[in-house]
């Protein structure tokens, strides 16, 4: 992404995946870098991030953003853009989904 261009993304389709762990009648809440699931994204949305290219290894990523089944938006920040289900890390995801987008890309 560019800082201050547009990002336009659709998403389709379905998927399935099979995961273990806990949770509480709260869900499952928190930020946990161990699991993977971001707590303020739906838990099995689609969720972006963009991170500058120029990133130091060690430093604390950006924090993620949903994107949803559509995305229209301007970049907060130059960068890669990055997306990925928010599901746990681990299991197996099998499914097509598909996205289509506009935008600057390299």
């Amino acid at each position: 992404g560019q800082k201050d261009r547009p990002i336009r993304m659709r998403v389709s389709g379905d998927y399935r995946f099979q995961a273990s762990g806990s949770g509480t009648a709260d869900g499952v809440t928190g930020d946990d870098p161990q699991s993977g699931i971001v707590s303020q994204i739906p838990f099995g949305a689609v969720m972006g991030v963009i991170i500058p290219a120029n990133q130091p290894a060690d430093a604390k990523p950006p924090r993620p953003f949903l994107v949803g089944s559509t995305f229209n938006r301007n970049a907060e920040r130059d960068g890669v853009l990055h997306l990925r289900t928010n599901i746990p890390t681990g299991p197996t995801a099998t499914g097509r989904p598909a996205l289509l987008g506009r935008g600057p890309m390299q």
